[in-house]
This record gives C-alpha cells, sequence and structure tokens, in this order.
C-alpha cells in the first residue's frame, strides 16, 4: 500500500552511512527487505498445523528443531516464490541503480538501457535487443523453478 519510493532516501542514507554507495552490494541490499516479503512468509507460516507444533513439542522437539525440521521444509515452496519474485523486483528495478551507482560500469542492465534512450537520438536496435536479454535470466529461473513458483503462490493464503 507504500510505494516503493517513498523508501529512497532513507536507503540512500543508510547504505551511504555504511560506505557501501557505488557498490554492487549496495544494489541487493535494498531488495532483501521487504515488506511483502513479511506478508508473504506470515501467510504461509499460518497454513501449518497448530497440531503438528503441539505433536512436535510432546514428542521431545525444541522449538528451534520445530522450525528446522518442520516450518522451513513445509514452507520451502514459498520460500522460493519469494525468492524468485524478489530478485524478479531487483533485476528490473531502474531507480535505485540509477540513484546509488555514480559508475557506468556497476550499473545494471535495465539502467544501462536507459542511458541508450536519449533526449534526440535514440538507439532502438541495442534497447531491443537489450530487452531480449535483460528478460532471459528471468525466463530460465522461471522455467527451471515453475513448479515451486506456482505451488508457493498457490498453497500462500490458504489456512487449514
Amino acid at each position: 500500500m507504500v510505494p516503493g519510493q517513498i523508501f529512497l532516501v532513507p536507503h540512500y542514507q543508510i547504505i551511504t552511512s555504511w560506505r557501501l554507495g557505488n557498490t554492487l552490494l549496495a544494489l541487493a541490499i535494498p531488495g532483501l527487505f521487504r515488506v511483502f516479503g513479511v506478508f508473504f512468509l506470515r501467510q504461509a507460516f499460518l497454513t501449518i498445523p497448530k497440531e503438528m507444533d503441539e505433536a512436535a513439542l510432546v514428542d521431545g522437539c525444541s522449538y528451534q528443531r520445530i522450525f528446522m525440521k518442520i516450518h522451513i521444509p513445509l514452507i520451502s515452496s514459498s520460500l522460493v516464490s519469494l525468492g524468485i519474485l524478489t530478485a524478479l523486483w531487483t533485476w528490473t528495478d531502474l531507480m535505485w541503480p540509477l540513484i546509488i551507482n555514480r559508475s557506468l560500469e556497476k550499473l545494471t542492465l535495465s539502467a544501462g538501457l536507459a542511458f541508450l534512450i536519449g533526449e534526440h537520438t535514440t538507439y532502438y536496435e541495442q534497447v531491443m535487443a537489450g530487452g531480449v536479454i535483460s528478460s532471459l535470466p528471468i525466463i530460465i529461473i522461471f522455467v527451471f523453478f515453475q513448479r515451486y513458483i506456482i505451488k508457493g503462490i498457490a498453497s500462500t493464503g490458504v489456512k487449514g
């Protein structure tokens, strides 16, 4: 419900205070902490019946072992789906790489393509070729993890 542009200034201040500006790490850190992930995983954890936790506690499991041996395997498809969605959002982000990077060598592909579109001249052939090339990694990831993505999105939000 809150647009991501609101967080640009705080993210920039945090990254520069950590002296990570103009690094590849600065591109990935804000993508790891999205509110969508909290809500997505909350819904996935709500699908796990409480009886499983109670049975494991009766059998002598600790809370850490219940989390690692029961919860994580049950929500693994949701974790993979969240990872793919986060990677997709980070890969296609245009504004953040343009703000945090000052050198052309560390720009992402989408930000680099933006430099080919000028005020007076646009290199359409290079922009179209770059668009196809930039979509290939996401298509390959989807093909390999399609089963987990569909299972994770379909099972999240279903209780019981």
